[in-house]
């Protein structure tokens, strides 16, 4: 065999394996950012659903107070201070936490508060859960009279 194609040859084989090692870090960066990409999808979705739930039981709380304003305002306005209230909408004296909690994830509190000024009783209802280590809440707020 001549020389040169031998030489040749070798260039030619040197220059395929790093073609072949280039080839391949490509295709593990492209595999690896697609998994990154999609798990974090899929934890933003998971976070997202939950927040709408949290949502939902948020204003399903507002609704519970609302219907023991309707109830009877003389009563309801001795309400102060934190209140847990349970899937089935009853209250109860928030002591460390709420137990059981909601879908065995949330916790809803209702914090009452007299306004005494306006006549009214400001209510925040607060969904708080967790994800992994991560703690999440949302809240609504709402002002209550004697409207009757």
């Amino acid at each position: 065999m001549n020389t040169r194609f031998k030489v040749r040859l070798r260039k030619s084989l040197g220059q395929s394996l790093i073609e072949m090692l280039l080839m391949i870090s490509l295709v593990v960066v492209l595999v690896t950012s697609i998994v990154v990409g999609s798990t974090v999808s899929l934890k933003n979705q998971q976070i997202s659903s939950s927040k709408d739930q949290a949502l939902r039981y948020a204003q399903q709380g507002v609704e519970i107070v609302r219907a023991l304003r309707n109830t009877d305002w003389t009563s309801f306005q001795l309400y102060s201070g934190s209140w847990c209230i349970d899937k089935d909408g009853i209250l109860t004296a928030l002591v460390d936490t709420c137990s059981p909690l909601l879908d065995e994830k949330y916790q809803r509190v209702a914090k009452f508060t007299w306004d005494s000024d306006s006549e009214r009783m400001n209510v925040q209802v607060l969904v708080s859960w967790n994800v992994g280590s991560k703690a999440y809440s949302t809240m609504l707020e709402s002002y209550f009279t004697d409207w009757k």
